[in-house]
């Protein structure tokens, strides 16, 4: 959370679903092994919790995540208690979830419980994702430098080959992308902290000025 790295509600996402994997991955080997008397039914518990249970716990830690995100560069003083509260809604997704298949009769409504889930997790990522794209467009809309550049920087067309050189690409993307975060937190934060990122934010261009015009 405190890290530097963590700059928007889809890092939170991310990263809140890279822990859920490590923590299912130690729990799945805890199932395998008591499952491991019985092929038969060691092999359903297999099939069954890597196609589903992963996905749950990425589902409801990745909620938790963006939450962080929403709320780590806001000035409320009650954050705390919205992200507190915001723990109930992926404690209910997982509450539900083992329920449904507890039982044979409700076991298919589990899997289509979890079906809708992944859609809906899925289209509020890219939601996420489109809304930042906006936001790096907007921020780096008045940095000259990149005028041939924003076109390709703000959408998914940075990940296409040829419009800059593939030894610059990456960085170039990092940089700017990093550079529209830092603005757009300058905004939101008090004056210790914007000395802190406005020395950081000349940095950048710094680096993006020598990266470009070299």
């Amino acid at each position: 959370y405190r890290s530097a790295k963590f700059d928007n509600v889809t890092d939170g996402m991310l990263y809140g679903a890279a822990v859920s994997l490590g923590f299912g991955m130690t729990e799945n080997f805890l199932y395998f092994s008591g499952a491991a008397d019985n092929s038969t039914i060691w092999l359903y518990t297999v099939i069954l919790r890597t196609a589903t249970s992963a996905l749950v716990h990425a589902i409801c830690t990745g909620i938790i995540g963006g939450v962080f995100g929403i709320f780590k560069f806001q000035r409320s003083y009650f954050k705390s208690i919205f992200i507190t509260g915001f723990l109930i809604f992926p404690m209910l997704i997982h509450s539900a979830w083992n329920f449904l298949v507890s039982f044979d009769f409700t076991f298919l409504y589990g899997i289509i419980f979890i079906v809708i889930c992944i859609i809906i997790f899925w289209r509020v990522y890219k939601s996420f994702i489109n809304s930042e794209l906006k936001l790096i467009r907007e921020e780096l809309f008045d940095e000259l430098y990149l005028a041939n550049y924003i076109d390709f920087i703000s959408s998914n067309k940075r990940f296409r080959k040829g419009w800059i050189d593939e030894k610059k690409r990456n960085k170039l993307i990092t940089l700017s992308t990093t550079l529209a975060f830092r603005k757009n937190q300058l905004k939101k934060f008090g004056t210790l902290e914007s000395n802190s990122l406005s020395d950081e934010i000349e940095s950048i261009r710094d680096k993006i000025k020598e990266l470009v015009i070299t």
